[in-house]
């Protein structure tokens, strides 16, 4: 019997050694690789909408050699626990916040850190620049995935169920959601809550059973999460240009021609830009989803003092990542991203 259980569990080794040896991609008998992409947003979201966007320009520009099958609305598991698989190379292609593969590398949450950008002029400057291809080779670095470009998700803003904050010291004791991630959690501190994590698809009910007051995330998000249906104030604070970070498992990766990895980073930038071409639209179209969802919602933009008190939090904190964090060289990409971002 003895014996029997050894054998099993030598088998069972065997292949948990053999998943983990290759990638989750397939490559049929006439050539074509067959992969799969996975993220949180709801199918038909303008994120949803971005990704079929660079699905069909890839299996186009590679004659159909590539097929990309999307996973939308967490189908393939939290964000978290996709990023993770990605690096394990169990999932080929992730979207997710930028927050999760800072994970990596602290360096690279300086994309999403507090303040980086004036306007979008501002921020389509730093995306044009070599600086998420250097933060990108950081990545690879220190995991199993590449970055392959940042799709804005647009500014964050601040909603609550019923509490007025028109500064940071009326959102002092707030319970925010917030993800687990260290950078997600100065988000609410730099409001001046404190940050709850809650997972993104169980937002809804915990503002609505009370169990945080408030959250914080771009209107789009807002909107697709529907947190608007119970939270009666929205404070324009425009904390941070979120950023969804298309990743590839290495392994998958090494599957694709020269040519084919070339269309994946081109095509992500390409999108990447048209994206941010379209975010002003995307803004007022879901601020006017808000607003006509929930006629209550009384909506909050900041005066310039209120807004400096928010930016002077903010610059504290980076002193402290940049001590924290002078290894990653997470000073000198923060640098970098705020003159451009501010230029």
């Amino acid at each position: 019997m003895k014996k029997i259980l050894v054998l099993v569990a030598v088998c069972l080794l065997g292949i948990v050694f053999t998943m983990n040896a290759t990638s989750a991609a397939t490559k049929t008998p006439d050539g074509t690789i067959e992969m799969k992409l996975g993220h949180g947003a709801p199918a038909g979201t303008f994120t949803d909408q971005q990704m079929v966007k660079w699905k069909e320009l890839v299996e186009k520009k590679t004659g159909g050699k590539v097929k990309i099958a999307l996973f939308p609305d967490s189908q393939l598991g939290s964000e978290d626990a996709m990023v993770q698989a990605c690096n394990l190379g169990t999932i080929d292609l992730v979207l997710t916040d930028a927050a999760y593969v800072a994970n990596f590398n602290p360096a690279f949450g300086v994309l999403d850190f507090m303040y980086m950008y004036k306007d979008l002029e501002g921020y389509k400057r730093v995306l044009k620049s070599p600086i998420f291809d250097e933060l990108s080779v950081e990545i690879s670095k220190a995991s199993g995935v590449i970055p392959l470009a940042p799709f804005l998700l647009g500014p964050r803003h601040l909603v609550t169920v019923n509490k007025l904050v028109k500064g940071v010291e009326d959102a002092r004791g707030l319970l925010l959601r917030s993800s687990p991630s260290e950078l997600s959690q100065y988000f609410g501190k730099t409001l001046g809550g404190t940050p709850t994590p809650v997972p993104w698809p169980e937002t809804y009910m915990a503002l609505k059973q009370g169990i945080v007051q408030g959250a914080e995330c771009s209107l789009e998000c807002i909107a697709a999460g529907k947190w608007h249906e119970v939270c009666n104030y929205l404070t324009l604070t425009g904390h941070v240009y979120t950023n969804e970070v298309l990743s590839i498992s290495k392994k998958t990766w090494a599957m694709l021609s020269p040519e084919q990895q070339k269309i994946f980073k081109e095509g992500a930038k390409e999108i990447a830009l048209w994206k941010v071409g379209q975010m002003s639209s995307i803004t007022k179209q879901s601020l006017d989803q808000l607003k006509k969802e929930n006629p209550k919602l009384q909506v909050i933009e900041l005066t310039p003092a209120a807004m400096a008190a928010y930016k002077a939090k903010a610059a504290e904190f980076a002193k402290d990542f940049k001590k924290k964090y002078e290894k990653n060289k997470w000073g000198a990409y923060y640098d970098k991203v705020v003159k451009l971002g501010w230029q």
